[in-house]
């Protein structure tokens, strides 16, 4: 097996599987974690790879694969951000107003990040 990408070995089953499904990776459903991570880099999609995506210019289906799997990544690296920007504002001796607000722009930041991605993936599907 190839050197694994330790952002597969971070991801849980579940989210391993929904990548082989998007790869179109069969028998996925039936597979253990090893299994699902082998198959996933046989394919050429790890944690930052385009798998089936990068197969030639004009497959847009690929491109549209591709994209989600990188929108949920970055919705992953975001919310990880997130939880340490909240963490790090309880520690600290913020303002209640202060600490509200922030709370409410990180809300709206997540929000907006969902939505672009969904209106991406839903425009580059309806052209597909």
């Amino acid at each position: 097996m190839a050197t694994t990408d330790s952002g597969l070995r971070d991801m849980k089953v579940d989210e391993l599987r929904a990548r082989a499904r998007e790869m179109e990776i069969s028998g996925a459903s039936s597979m253990k974690k090893d299994q699902l991570i082998a198959a996933i880099e046989k394919a050429g999609g790890g944690a930052g790879g385009r798998g089936r995506a990068a197969q030639g210019p004009g497959d847009l289906k690929g491109v549209v694969a591709n994209a989600k799997q990188l929108h949920q990544e970055e919705e992953r690296l975001v919310a990880e951000l997130h939880t340490r920007e909240r963490e790090a504002l309880k520690a600290a001796p913020v303002d209640p107003e202060v600490r509200r607000r922030v709370e409410d722009l990180i809300a709206q930041e997540e929000k907006a990040i969902k939505d672009m991605h969904a209106q991406i993936r839903a425009l580059m599907k309806d052209a597909a």
